[in-house]
């Protein structure tokens, strides 16, 4: 699956009956760089949006059996669902579900709500409607100079997707913390990342969390300096692999049509690259 240039990451609450369809959601999600929550249960999911109003846009299964469920709005189903998230936080609702026909009257003039039919409409339509999404207040100025760090390294022989995705994580919500943007590209077991802020955030996030992170060795910093702005302003932790068959779930990118392969080639140097031995038949896009 080829991977779209994200220009924002967002904060996504998936409410999804089937555990399978969550997580698969919450996995492709992720791969493209956003931040996702997922649920089973709506009544969990309604009182986690009244409690938390940092999330930028829901995806939700209508959570109808029958034609007729729509009706009945004693329970958190089709409309009385859709009415109850956007009471609780008005932000854009994707509903992809099997009897979403039963909720267009009710949603027609509504442009908060977009239906999606299972199984017609499928993930690449919904990857749509994010790119389709006006992106309003996820900009900050910063007062600060910007300090990047770009290091590469390898990781570790037993390295797994889960690892990966422990990383992304724990990265994407120390990140959104501590201000702190970048991208980070995995193939080969090698990864390159480059990682943007405040200085003392990043040689905090970097010195006490990165360089003593057991899971990868031979780290090698690429590049560090003042930059005028930052290059990744809008990425808490943008990912991007060229692993097509091991990390199949977390996507794949054309790396030499990819803005970010482009940034991480420009900041290899000839003398750096000759230092940097572990990347010599590892990043074949380089």
């Amino acid at each position: 699956m080829s991977i779209h240039y994200l220009q924002f990451s967002l904060n996504i609450l998936v409410i999804e009956e089937s555990y399978e369809i969550a997580n698969m959601l919450k996995r492709v999600l992720f791969s493209i760089g956003h931040s996702v929550t997922t649920f089973t249960k709506q009544v969990d999911a309604l009182e986690e949006l009244m409690k938390n109003k940092h999330y930028d846009l829901i995806i939700t299964d209508d959570f109808l059996r029958e034609q007729s469920a729509v009706y009945q709005h004693d329970a958190l189903t089709g409309t009385h669902l859709i009415d109850s998230l956007l009471s609780a936080h008005k932000i854009p609702i994707a509903v992809w579900g099997v009897y979403i026909n039963e909720l267009k009257k009710h949603c027609i003039n509504n442009n908060h709500v977009t239906l999606f039919k299972k199984p017609h409409n499928t993930i690449k339509d919904i990857f749509s409607w994010l790119e389709d999404i006006p992106k309003l207040n996820h900009s900050h100025t910063d007062t600060f100079p910007i300090y990047q760090i770009v290091y590469a390294s390898k990781a570790i022989k037993t390295f797994s997707e889960n690892d990966l995705i422990d990383i992304l994580i724990t990265s994407r919500k120390y990140n959104k913390q501590a201000h702190l943007t970048g991208a980070l590209i995995y193939h080969n077991h090698c990864f390159m990342q480059t990682l943007e802020g405040e200085q003392s955030a990043v040689d905090a996030m970097f010195y006490n969390h990165i360089a003593k992170d057991s899971r990868h060795y031979n780290i090698a910093v690429i590049s560090q300096e003042k930059m005028a702005k930052r290059t990744f302003p809008h990425w808490a932790m943008g990912f991007f692999s060229s692993n097509k068959e091991e990390y199949e779930l977390l996507g794949s990118t054309d790396f030499d049509k990819h803005p970010t392969g482009h940034f991480f080639k420009e900041k290899l140097t000839q003398s750096q690259d000759d230092l940097l031995g572990i990347l010599k038949g590892c990043f074949s896009f380089l």
